[in-house]
């Protein structure tokens, strides 16, 4: 249309739209026209000559000019409207801060503001990433980045990043990442998928040839050239289309190459961005120590990070600030105690060493911390997470018995050796045996046999794990499952089925564990006639809600560890005794020598 028709444009679209009951908006009406001025008879505001914005993507000029490419750009308006988007982004994560700043303290503030930085914060460039070109873009998601961890550095109290942290990081929950993608690394998919999945509505609305495969293969044009430097940049990185735009990590046969009768890519997007965050995550785990290999190993799969993800609306799902800070800390590789602190985890008020500390030097990731047995913080986590699948799956309709006589099982019983293998006796020549109680007897009706459970809690860090775990998702919860198979042979007791609750510290469950709670959910959805109305989505929604529970109590408990074992700071050393348990001959009081008060506020 020529530009000096444009004062009509309006009136005849009220006209049109009268008949039907559609009325325009004036303020969102504008008009613009590459290299042209401003003609003549136009309401203030309504011509804009920078370009302007069409369903929140920038127009203007560029090189294609508007005039028959796909998607017009140009330079001017696009800088501004980025420049502007970063700016309201800066705005969000300021007010975040103030919000957890200004938020009662009892409140679960950090880890709400985290929640709202993944959930609201990340999408807010995802429409311009996916609509402009990735060369007008790097800048703007490189700078988002960047304000982003810096957010989080200070809503969790974090050290500087490092480079491989900030890798972890950007990995999705899945991964064992905190699900705060780059969207510097990922805007060439966005672009990238954008077109695959609208290729046929492309080639329909535009000129006939704009989007032709001939096109494709002349690359003059600018949006050309970016989709296929997307692609080039994605199969440096090992990630290939092929033919039929299934995405594979070989180079393929005969690859993708914009034929006429191509369709569309459903969910390309997403696929290619799982293709991509999984060759980053192994790249990141081939540059990682073993320890820490084995720990973001441990981090990933299915509800090992739902507790990042979980609304905290019951106090199971709740962290204090201090909980979900060092929660963080810990997931991303971070030092949980400086170096020359001692655990400071008493022993039991009974027996030869009563009332002193382990005192044995604790490490700097937590690993002594969560594993120590003096104390009992570690036996309060197994028994934490023991109660809490007693409720869940009570929920299902099992009958469930807890730790006692009703989950004893003497079938399973096992004879009480010495070094040489004899069989001990007591003190009147009786056998002595270890007697079977496991933590859970389940008894889910006629459909099911009866059930065992059996709660146990690794840490793939630990140096009988590490070599395995640093080698292979999920290795300690599966050896640690194995062990309880073994120790518990279901062969041995004909009709009944035992499931070991298996989990890593880093929150990563074994396989037959969440298989069990994934049929125990559909349970639970079928006793609930909203959730049984649901179907699949009903189960998927009771499945991840428990998983985001046992999540959260596992990483809360874990925090308790740690707390634990380092209140003592650096004083405790091997022998000392815990306050109130007595002196050692010839220890002397020393006014204000209380090193428990003041390392503890």
């Amino acid at each position: 249309m020529p530009p000096v028709l444009t004062a009509k444009v309006v009136p005849a679209a009220r006209v049109a739209l009268e008949p039907m009951g559609g009325r325009l908006n004036a303020s969102k009406c504008h008009a613009w026209s590459p290299g042209t001025a401003e003609p003549p008879g136009l309401p203030p505001g309504f011509w804009q000559q920078e370009g302007l914005l069409l369903l929140g993507t920038p127009h203007g000029e560029g090189l294609s000019r508007g005039e028959d490419a796909p998607l017009p750009v140009g330079q001017t308006a696009v800088s501004g409207h980025l420049e502007k988007t970063l700016a309201s982004y800066r705005a969000f994560l300021a007010r975040l801060e103030q919000v957890a700043r200004d938020a009662p303290p009892k409140d679960p503030r950090v880890q709400s503001a985290v929640l709202l930085l993944r959930l609201c914060g990340q999408g807010k460039a995802t429409h311009l990433l996916r609509t402009l070109p990735p060369a007008l873009t790097r800048r703007f998601a490189e700078d988002l980045d960047a304000a982003t961890e810096e957010t989080l550095e200070s809503l969790c109290r974090l050290d500087a990043l490092t480079g491989d942290q900030r890798r972890q990081l950007r990995l999705p929950l899945r991964a064992g990442g905190l699900g705060l993608r780059a969207q510097a690394s990922l805007r060439g998919v966005a672009y990238l998928g954008s077109w695959l999945g609208n290729l046929k509505g492309v080639r329909e609305r535009c000129p006939p040839g704009v989007a032709s495969a001939e096109t494709f293969r002349a690359g003059e044009r600018a949006w050309v050239r970016a989709l296929k430097d997307a692609q080039a940049s994605l199969a440096a990185d090992g990630v290939h289309l092929t033919e039929q735009g299934d995405v594979v990590d070989v180079t393929p046969q005969t690859p993708w190459n914009w034929d006429e009768n191509a369709a569309d890519v459903a969910r390309a997007q997403h696929a290619l961005t799982k293709a991509l965050e999984d060759k980053r995550r192994t790249q990141l785990l081939h540059r990682l120590t073993p320890e820490n290999r084995a720990w973001v190993r441990s981090c990933g799969g299915a509800g090992a990070g739902a507790w990042l993800n979980t609304a905290p609306s019951t106090e199971v799902e709740k962290f204090s600030d201090g909980d979900f800070c060092a929660a963080v800390r810990m997931r991303i590789c971070q030092d949980v105690h400086p170096p020359g602190l001692r655990c400071s985890n008493t022993y039991a008020t009974a027996g030869q060493q009563a009332g002193t500390y382990c005192a044995d030097e604790l490490d700097s990731k937590g690993v002594h911390s969560t594993t120590c047995m003096v104390g009992g913080r570690v036996t309060r986590r197994h028994d934490a997470l023991m109660r809490l699948l007693a409720r869940l799956l009570r929920a299902a309709g099992y009958q469930v018995a807890l730790d006692g006589d009703g989950t004893w099982e003497p079938r399973w019983n096992r004879p009480d050796v010495d070094r040489e293998g004899e069989q001990k006796r007591d003190a009147e020549g009786n056998l002595l045996w270890h007697h079977a109680r496991l933590d859970l007897r389940l008894e889910g009706g006629p459909e099911e046999p009866t059930t065992y459970g059996d709660v146990v809690v690794s840490h793939p860090r630990a140096a009988s794990w590490v070599t395995a775990a640093a080698a292979a998702d999920g290795a300690t919860a599966r050896e640690a499952a194995r062990r309880k198979r073994v120790k518990y042979p279901e062969d041995k007791v004909p009709g009944a089925k035992l499931i070991p609750f298996a989990v890593e510290a880093g929150g990563r469950w074994d396989k037959d564990a969440t298989h069990f709670l994934w049929r125990a959910a559909g349970r639970a959805a079928q006793r609930h006639p909203g959730l049984a109305a649901l179907g699949g989505k009903g189960v998927d929604a009771v499945f991840a809600s428990w998983l985001g529970q046992l999540s959260c109590a596992l990483q809360k408990a874990n925090v308790a560890c740690l707390r634990s074992a380092g209140a003592g700071g650096r004083c405790p050393a091997p022998e000392a005794r815990a306050e109130g348990a007595g002196h050692d001959p010839g220890e002397d009081d020393v006014e204000g020598d209380d090193w428990i008060t003041e390392a503890v506020e």
